[in-house]
């Protein structure tokens, strides 16, 4: 049903993800230890890097219900 390729790209996919979350996450944390001096940091800054976060961890959640159908749909 799917092309061979398509489980490689979902795990590459999958895998950018996480590396963006922990970037995301790393961002976030620095914008609270750094001196708003140096970050530039803005209310509207920590609006978007939290509703990035949120996307991310809704996208892994939504691939790892993906991978567990089609898993599923394999063993039917």
């Amino acid at each position: 049903m799917m092309s061979p390729g398509f489980n490689t790209a979902y795990r590459a996919a999958e895998v950018l993800n996480v590396v963006g979350l922990v970037l995301l996450v790393f961002m976030l944390i620095t914008y609270a230890v750094l001196p708003a001096e140096k970050t530039r940091r803005h209310y509207l800054s920590y609006c978007l890097i939290i509703a990035a976060i949120f996307m991310a961890v809704r996208s892994l959640s939504i691939t790892g219900v993906t991978h567990m159908l089609t898993s599923l749909s394999w063993a039917l």
